[in-house]
């Protein structure tokens, strides 16, 4: 069987690509020229140089699964949400439309932030499987809606991790319980692969996440422990949020890199319930998660201590 992956050097496509090599695929992985390939170069993996923007030039003609992983979380300009998350994923489907010839399934990684539409991350994740969606009777498309991804090669819960094991705190704006649903990669990996095994309708969407959501008080204590340090929540008035928003935006626009946290995924970050119910993602494709929160923290952590990171 082959494959064709986007965003396979990244966080979560890196490790898909490794697991889709695992089960036995061919695997071709679109790259850009200056990405960095380290998880990729193994034997089984045919890197494609080039972007979402030059996908016609691809041939997929013998492709039978394509997995579009690639996306943006963070952005320098909101324009660069939507040309890269909803324009790439016009492209994605328009190049599946003309060449795949013996695709099976389209699979798209999209988020729960689609779902929630709090921020212009959302809204162009939205976009993106509206137009998914309008392909659906030309093309087999599956779309997947994670809640927070977490594990090993991530870079945006990093930084909240590394702040907690420095200064001991965890942000918590507002006043009211906070909910969240993080799953670790692998189980997300898990899902994309059972989803395309699957006979599932054109169109369908399916939410992925851990087996329970965890309150931000559970969170501290599980990784306090694991970290092995003593965590505060530290609560605040949500406006107390904008000023910092705003200086990383400013401080974005002048080094030209995205961070985290700005005044486009503001929105986001105040937000106080993200949790899920997955019980019919469970009931459809068999999907069991398999790490909760506790172990798969102390993988992620364990790997960011041996990189030297934390």
């Amino acid at each position: 069987m082959k494959a064709f992956v986007t965003g396979a050097t990244g966080f979560v496509g890196s490790h898909l690509v490794e697991e889709l090599v695992k089960v036995g695929f061919e695997v071709s992985a679109l790259v850009r020229r200056t990405s960095k390939r380290d998880f990729i170069s193994i034997p089984g993996v045919n890197a494609v140089e080039g972007s979402l923007e030059d996908l016609r030039s691809k041939d997929i003609s013998d492709c039978d699964f394509f997995f579009h992983i690639a996306g943006i979380t963070k952005a320098v300009r909101i324009s660069d949400y939507y040309r890269v998350n909803r324009d790439g994923t016009k492209n994605v489907c328009e190049l599946c439309e003309r060449h795949g010839k013996r695709l099976k399934k389209l699979l798209i990684l999209s988020s729960l932030a689609a779902e929630r539409n709090k921020s212009h991350y959302g809204r162009s994740k939205y976009e993106a499987d509206m137009i998914a969606l309008s392909f659906s009777k030309k093309v087999p498309v599956v779309i997947l809606r994670p809640g927070g991804i977490y594990g090993e090669r991530d870079m945006d819960f990093y930084h909240i991790f590394r702040a907690a094991k420095k200064y001991g705190i965890l942000p918590h704006p507002g006043f009211k319980k906070k909910i969240l649903n993080l799953v670790y990669v692998k189980d997300v990996v898990k899902a994309i692969i059972l989803s395309v095994q699957r006979e599932l309708p054109s169109g369908e969407i399916l939410l992925v996440g851990d087996e329970r959501n965890y309150t931000w008080e559970e969170i501290r204590d599980i990784l306090s422990e694991v970290l092995k340090r003593e965590l505060t929540l530290l609560k605040f008035p949500k406006f107390l949020a904008y000023p910092p928003a705003l200086l990383a935006q400013v401080a974005s626009f002048i080094t030209k890199k995205p961070y985290p946290l700005n005044l486009s995924r503001l929105p986001e970050f105040l937000e106080d319930n993200w949790g899920m119910d997955i019980s019919e993602t469970k009931k459809k494709i068999h999907y069991e998660p398999s790490v909760d929160l506790k172990e798969g923290l102390t993988r992620t952590i364990k790997w960011y201590e041996e990189k030297g990171m934390l």
